[in-house]
């Protein structure tokens, strides 16, 4: 049991540290960098210090080497946290929420794949919780 239980504290005592890296919590500097790498984006909105589900896709899959090795081959990784326990500046939850909004997000964690420009073309909302 506590094998399993183990790395979601874990995750939950990291996560709201820092964004992982490899990926860039700006949505503008996101564009700029998916446009001059003519790249694609790939937004993570994710509630990581709340979101067991979140927690687990960022532990098992995000955070993987062989992912981000893959996924930065095509994409500029974007992570929107919406916390409720970390420290936020007012500017920040701001943009995130209105990216939320502009991106139907109804529930944690959402995954959009956007052009550069931002124009989604696909994504998924995975895990139970529904925000």
């Amino acid at each position: 049991m506590i094998r399993q239980i183990l790395p979601v504290v874990v995750a939950a005592c990291v996560a709201p540290c820092f964004a992982a890296e490899g990926w860039i919590t700006d949505m503008d500097a996101a564009k700029k960098q998916a446009a001059e790498q003519k790249k694609d984006l790939m937004i993570e909105f994710t509630g990581s210090d709340w979101c067991p589900p979140c927690m687990q896709l960022r532990a098992n899959v995000f955070s993987k080497p062989d992912f981000q090795k893959e996924a930065q081959k095509n994409f500029v990784l974007v992570e929107l946290d919406y916390p409720r326990g970390k420290e936020q500046s007012k500017e920040m939850k701001a943009a995130n929420e209105k990216l939320a909004q502009q991106y139907g997000v109804r529930g944690f964690p959402t995954v959009v794949f956007a052009d550069a420009s931002g124009k989604p073309f696909g994504g998924f909302v995975g895990g139970a919780f529904r925000g």
